[in-house]
């Protein structure tokens, strides 16, 4: 049972609503954002209007200001924008949902000139936006506002809108504009297309009219978004020869895909694409020799998963093993290692490890680390060879700021030992410390981190 002085809703209630009240009124004293939330409660509770009104004065505030914005700014104007825009769909959405509708939109609307006063973007921040993208849906629903002015307002907002994020209003608007709404929708986007045409490409535009295609399910208004040059990218072309293939016209995905020039990298999607139009075309046989070559290339797990299935019972497990083989002795060890974890084949990639030891670079302790993690319960060679990678690394490379890293994977490494029964080829745990301190001893900040317990 919790004690009577932790900080929990029952508690606080015994205090009583005078205390409570005075109480509130001391923390909010010099706490600008704190007041404001005050005062969004208050409004709340006695007027739907006051607290539409409060919002907005609110949004134009934060659209006027020009002062730029460090992480901390950033993570404390997004509090105060969440805490504004939660206040809009609890408390406005139910007897107001037209202005609720409202708000959320002119909150996203700010998007731009919130990004443009940061040189990088918090997460927390993106949040808020991101959140109140998701809300639309439902408040159009409540609302039922008129189509054509709400895709004018969301052709604005895509054009002005530089980071791709009106994107999510154009996937949660455009289902419920009806036809005559993504018409209209569509034709404004056209038209700002055109204006931007002689300074840019209009990637966003474009974007959102491939969105607006997509939902009236037009693969001939999607390819029309594309110019003959721009047919020959592969990502383009496999977009387009998927969305053919989906509506029953493998010939013209066929053809789409034959636009791209032979040679250059494989391009996986284009690749997937591919052997799909092959099978449908009756070539099986060259569907799947297109999907293992595209496997053994670049170890693509879609390509391995969409051979596998069209196998007979047991050739499946057959190929796989063969599949694990040519990962193991992949170019790349390190894509390997990721393929083998994610497959997932901890075995499999416990043998990559230890067939391959000195080709891991301990500079990659975001693939080495929870790989360590991963294989240390049943496989601890392999995890101490990933911790030794990552230790060497650091104190080779002078990497100061990795040394507690470096100090955990070490005493790690002592724990694995104990359940090591034959280090094979590789250093026992004495011989590595005994190497490390020769090469390394004077690196004290290393060993003092190491001492910590």
């Amino acid at each position: 049972m919790p004690a009577k002085t932790t900080l929990n809703a029952a508690n606080l209630e015994t205090l009583g609503t005078e205390r409570l009240a005075a109480l509130v009124l001391e923390l909010v004293d010099g706490d600008a954002a704190a007041k404001r939330r005050a005062r969004l409660e208050l409004a709340a509770r006695h007027d739907p209007g006051e607290l539409a009104r409060a919002v907005r004065k609110r949004w134009q505030t934060v659209a006027r200001a020009s002062s730029l914005l460090d992480t901390e700014n950033q993570r404390a104007l997004a509090r105060d924008l969440d805490a504004h825009r939660r206040a809009v769909v609890d408390q406005l959405a139910s007897p107001r949902p037209d202005e609720a509708l409202d708000l959320l939109l002119r909150l996203i609307e700010l998007r731009p000139a919130v990004f443009g006063r940061c040189h990088w973007s918090d997460d927390a921040l993106l949040g808020v936006f991101e959140d109140a993208a998701a809300e639309l849906a439902g408040l159009i629903d409540a609302a039922r506002p008129a189509p054509a002015p709400l895709a004018e307002r969301v052709a604005r907002l895509v054009a002005a809108d530089g980071w791709n994020g009106a994107l999510d209003v154009v996937d949660a608007v455009a289902p419920r504009l009806g036809a005559d709404g993504r018409d209209h929708l569509r034709v404004r986007l056209e038209a700002a297309r055109c204006e931007r045409a002689a300074r840019d490409r209009g990637h966003r535009l474009v974007a959102a009219l491939a969105r607006l295609a997509d939902i009236d399910g037009d693969v001939d208004a999607f390819s029309a978004l594309f110019d003959a040059d721009a047919r020959r990218a592969p990502a383009i072309a496999a977009g387009i020869a998927r969305r053919l293939l989906d509506a029953g016209r493998a010939g013209d995905a066929a053809a789409a895909l034959a636009e791209v020039p032979p040679g250059g990298t494989r391009w996986p999607e284009r690749d997937r694409v591919e052997a799909d139009v092959m099978e449908a075309l009756g070539d099986v046989a060259g569907a799947q020799a297109h999907r293992w070559a595209g496997f053994a290339e670049t170890l693509d797990p879609d390509h391995l998963r969409a051979f596998l299935k069209r196998l007979p019972d047991f050739d499946d497990v057959e190929a796989e093993k063969r599949a694990f083989g040519v990962a193991r002795a992949f170019a790349r060890v390190h894509a390997a290692l990721d393929f083998l974890l994610a497959w997932p084949a901890p075995r499999e990639a416990a043998k990559l490890v230890t067939e391959r030891a000195e080709e891991f670079d301990g500079d990659r302790w975001q693939l080495l680390s929870p790989a360590a993690d991963t294989l240390g319960e049943k496989h601890p060679l392999s995890a101490t060879l990933l911790r030794r990678a990552m230790i060497e690394a650091t104190l080779t490379r002078k990497r100061t700021t990795r040394y507690g890293h470096a100090a955990r994977h070490w005493r790690e490494c002592g724990a694995l030992a104990e359940r090591v029964e034959d280090f094979g080829r590789f250093e026992t745990h004495d011989a590595f410390r005994h190497r490390m301190e020769a090469d390394h001893g004077r690196k004290s900040g290393f060993w003092n981190r190491v001492a910590e317990r």
